[in-house]
């Protein structure tokens, strides 16, 4: 991990809230000049703390209605059939996240479809020809109570 310091984490807080946020403006709010701040934004892209900048779209408002989560189980877990898994995934610009996991299955996919339809035709021509798929599971999600994107960094200001 980089040697984060409290005026790194006030960034990385204010940017959290509000990724637009003009460089003055943030500036001001870390309590630091506008040349510090870029320097410090500089270093903490270029070291991979922010990996990207990006806007957070309502899915309903770009057609996107179905929200499922999908446990992938493999019939055999080996470098060349996990990787082989990773980048058939990858070509799926429908499968949000993928993740690793431990437990009954392999592999968890967050998933956005137009409608049941596509989610559909996603599992059944995307996900289930993948060499070495053995076991879909999927929960459609019914309404969202919590969404953050924003990670904790209440752990950098505890002793």
């Amino acid at each position: 991990m980089n040697e984060l310091d409290g005026f790194d984490v006030a960034i990385l807080a204010a940017l959290q809230d509000e990724g637009r946020m003009a460089t003055v403006a943030l500036a001001e709010r870390v309590h630091l000049s506008a040349s510090q701040v870029t320097r410090r934004m500089r270093r903490l892209e270029q070291s991979g703390t922010i990996a990207r900048y990006a806007a957070l779209l309502d899915p309903a408002a770009v057609g996107l209605h179905v929200l499922a989560f999908t446990s992938v189980s493999l019939d055999i877990q080996t470098a060349e059939t996990t990787a082989v898994f990773r980048e058939a995934i990858a070509a799926l610009p429908q499968v949000l996240e993928c993740f690793a996991t431990t437990g009954d299955a392999d592999f968890l996919l967050k998933v956005a479809t137009t409608d049941l339809a596509a989610f559909s035709d996603l599992l059944m021509a995307g996900i289930m020809p993948i060499p070495h798929v053995r076991n879909l599971r999927s929960s459609i999600v019914l309404r969202a109570f919590k969404h953050a994107t924003a990670f904790d960094l209440g752990h950098f200001s505890r002793p």
